[in-house]
């Protein structure tokens, strides 16, 4: 009579919390992670699932988010606008990450055009019409008018970067 084999799944397991929060904090990349826990338990984890461990550990994300400048969901055509990149050029140098010359020269020409016009401007989105410079109102707290008051008021300046220093602006209709 031939035998039968069982096959048990095995379950994922671990290295200690403790560990796999002071590998993250040393700056062990997550493919570095993964092999030191197949190493430990012979189970290797995707990137995808250290992460997602780290996460549910309360270890901070390694990617910075642009959320705090960039709240709003963004159509695909204007993924590419130059005010979206200069919000997150600002956004990497809040957050004290290191910025290129690209990214200086984005972050010192959106605030050029917030204060340098005569007029505090600040940074609006609208899914019709992309980014578009607008009026300071007193309800705004930063540099970009927040999500729930993004349709596009009177006034607002739309357009888009297009080249070096200058900014085309197409008054509204």
């Amino acid at each position: 009579m031939p035998s039968k084999l069982t096959v048990m799944a095995r379950e994922n397991t671990w290295i200690p919390a403790p560990r796999l929060r002071s590998l993250a904090q040393a700056g062990q990349t997550y493919d570095e992670i993964a092999t030191l826990n197949e190493r430990a338990t012979g189970w290797r984890p995707t990137r995808a699932t250290v992460s997602r461990k780290l996460a549910r550990l309360g270890v901070a994300p390694r990617n910075l988010t642009h959320s705090d400048l960039a709240p709003w969901q963004v159509r695909p055509e204007h993924r590419t606008a130059r005010l979206r990149w200069m919000l997150r050029a600002e956004s990497r140098a809040r957050a004290g990450r290191p910025l290129s010359e690209t990214d200086i020269g984005a972050r010192d020409l959106l605030r050029d055009l917030l204060t340098g016009r005569g007029v505090p401007l600040v940074v609006g989105y609208h899914p019709d019409v992309g980014f578009y410079l607008t009026e300071r109102q007193t309800s705004d707290v930063d540099i970009i008018r927040a999500p729930e008051a993004t349709s596009k008021p009177d006034g607002a300046l739309s357009g888009e970067f297009d080249g070096a220093l200058r900014v085309r602006f197409e008054p509204p209709a």
